[in-house]
């Protein structure tokens, strides 16, 4: 009997998170036209507990029509959403730029930090474009916010 209430406590607990999951379901065409440019990438971690909760998937890079770079950063929210602690995560993060000689180039409107909210187990985008034409390199600082 007490093995037959313990089966039936845990059936309960598994419907019941099946229900809390604010998973997404995603759908995207199968045969992909674009190839694109992967960018080898060095981390710096000095938040662990920031690095468990968004996870990157890849960096790429391309040009705007203008012949400036791109930069799109993909991430992934490693919370799941399943415990009352695993709500929308809030971050700032900022791109930096730099030209040819490694030096900093600020753009004339730099939006500074910028506010994202990422949902438990969304995907998620950072995107950024070169402030001039002769931006080479970059950097994303993410942290999270106050």
């Amino acid at each position: 009997m007490r093995k037959e209430i313990l089966l039936g406590t845990f059936a309960i607990g598994i419907l019941m998170t099946g229900c809390i999951n604010d998973s997404v379901n995603t759908y995207e065409n199968a045969t992909k036209a674009g190839t694109p440019d992967i960018v080898m990438d060095k981390r710096v971690i000095t938040d662990g507990f920031l690095k468990r909760r968004l996870v990157i998937k890849e960096i790429r890079q391309s040009q705007t029509n203008d012949n400036f770079k791109r930069i799109q950063v993909f991430m992934k929210s490693g919370r799941t959403g399943l415990t009352s602690s695993d709500s929308a995560h809030k971050v700032i993060y900022r791109f930096d730029w730099f030209d040819r000689d490694g030096a900093q180039v600020k753009p004339m409107d730099d939006p500074g930090w910028q506010k994202k909210l990422i949902l438990p187990g969304d995907d998620t985008t950072f995107t950024s474009v070169a402030p001039t034409e002769n931006c080479v390199d970059f950097r994303i600082r993410i942290k999270e916010a106050d």
